[in-house]
């Protein structure tokens, strides 16, 4: 890329900034001239291929960003979902505990009845 920027330079330079009459003093090859046709064309078409590589840059930078965008609001959605489960599981907890009788519970309930038994069977 060097070596084409100087060779521009060297041509601008010799184009530009000497009078057309200094023209005849100045000369070269025909293969020099060839080479200098040759780099002027790659240098354009480098030039070309730059531009058309910044735009894909540009592209890719803003599927980046909406990559990005998209990955935050699945983490957001994840935090929501994780929170939904650990309520749901509390409630099922609730409701499980609930459902189940404990053992003193099921203890009192069972003297309670053979309490009664014992007053009904002394009654009568």
């Amino acid at each position: 890329m060097k070596k084409w920027v100087l060779v521009l330079f060297l041509i601008s330079s010799l184009t530009y900034a000497w009078d057309i009459s200094y023209a005849d003093d100045i000369c070269f090859s025909e293969q020099t001239a060839r080479e200098m046709i040759v780099y002027i064309e790659q240098c354009n078409i480098i030039r070309q291929q730059v531009e058309v590589l910044k735009e894909a840059n540009k592209e890719l930078e803003y599927q980046v960003r909406l990559l990005k965008e998209i990955n935050t609001l699945r983490v957001e959605q994840v935090d929501k979902l994780q929170d939904l489960v650990k309520l749901q599981k509390d409630a099922y907890e609730g409701i499980i505990k609930e459902s189940k009788p404990s053992v003193f519970k099921s203890f009192v309930t069972g003297i309670g009845y053979l309490s009664i038994g014992i007053l009904i069977g002394l009654v009568l």
